[in-house]
This record gives C-alpha cells, structure tokens and sequence, in this order.
C-alpha cells in the first residue's frame, strides 16, 4: 500500500495526520509505505526543505500473538544535497496505550550509486551516498483485540536532494498458546514418554 501526501509551497510544511487500515494481521507479513512530498523548490526554500510525519496504521490481532515489525528509510547525500529522516515508531493498543517502541540500527546499511549531476555544464559527483535504516520492533504477547503503528517525525532536504523517498514495513504475528494448551501439550508429551519406556522395559 503506498500511500503519496500532496506538496505545499514554504520552507517546511505540517503533513495531516492520516490513518490507514491494514486489516487482520497474521504469520504472513503485511506490508505498508508511504511517500511524503517535499515543499516544491523556490529561491526562498532551496536550502532547506521538511515535511512533517504523522502516519497510524491500524491492525487486528485475533488471537494471542507475538508481534514483529520493522521499518526501513533511506537518506542520501552527493552533490544534489542531502535527504534525512528523522522518524520515531511506537506500537499502541486500542486504548492508545505504548506497547513497543522501534529502535534505530546505529550501523546503516551503505552505498554508492545515484545519478551524475550537472554543474556549470559538466556531469559531476557520479557516486551519491545512501544509508539504509532499519528500524525493529518487538512485541512478545499481545492480546487479541485492535492495535496500531504509528510513525512520526520529518523528513528534510539540503540543497536539491530530492522530491520525497517513501518509507516502508512489515509485520506479522506468531501466535502464543495459551498456558492451558502448553499444558496440555506438555502433559500429552509426558505421558507419552513414560508409555514409550514401559513398553521397552517390557520388552527388556
């Protein structure tokens, strides 16, 4: 699901919040992204340019799971200019209670690559610079019941760099038997070895 928020001329610009459904989550990862639009460029602008974050979106758990998600945005820099993020990921229940909070890998994924740009009429600085960021999120035992990721913060450009990258994630949930179940279970593996040894010492 990609999600594109409309440009506003000025300097920085106060994004909407918005809200979107992303139906029952399950063992098979659900994805969601967004694009939000940097302010057009002008005189005024050009050296500095940010747009506001405010994306929830919402999901159902139907049984008692364990929760992962995770979170990937890309910034470069070259001669174009630079493009951060500064983004933070929290998990809330229905109450809109914190369950879980992401936490930013401090080592980014790197590379070069990215168009040559053209300076005084010559192509220059042929190898942009990116960075990866992934962020994790855990969960170990949510109830079942509605939940929902929300993703805040700004994404800015120095100079030229860019129009507005996407960001992007996946969750998923593995369920968690309930303690009766495991029980059960447990009780059913037990048994089971204590009739495998008789009959052994049986045979014996």
């Amino acid at each position: 699901m990609a999600i594109v928020m409309m440009a506003m001329g000025g300097l920085a610009r106060q994004a909407e919040a918005a809200s979107f459904n992303l139906g029952t989550v399950s063992t098979t990862p659900t994805s969601f992204s967004a694009t939000p639009v940097l302010p057009a460029v002008t005189s005024e602008n050009y050296r500095q340019r940010s747009v506001e974050i405010d994306d929830t979106y919402n999901f159902t758990v139907t049984t008692k799971s364990a929760l992962n998600a995770s979170l990937t945005s890309t910034s470069f820099g070259g001669m174009g200019g630079v493009l951060n993020w500064n983004l933070s990921y929290s998990l809330l229940d229905a109450q809109s209670n914190l369950v879980a909070t992401g936490v930013l890998n401090p080592n980014p994924v790197t590379w070069k690559g990215g168009q040559c740009q053209v300076y005084q009429g010559q192509q220059v600085n042929c190898t942009d610079t990116y960075y990866s960021y992934t962020t994790q999120l855990a969960a170990n035992e949510l109830q079942a019941g509605q939940y929902q990721l929300r993703i805040t913060g700004t994404e800015s450009s120095q100079l030229y760099g860019g129009e507005g990258n996407p960001y992007a994630g996946l969750v998923s949930t593995t369920p968690v038997p309930e303690p009766s179940t495991a029980l059960t279970l447990g009780l059913g593996l037990a048994g089971l070895g204590w009739m495998t040894r008789r009959k052994v010492a049986k045979a014996a």
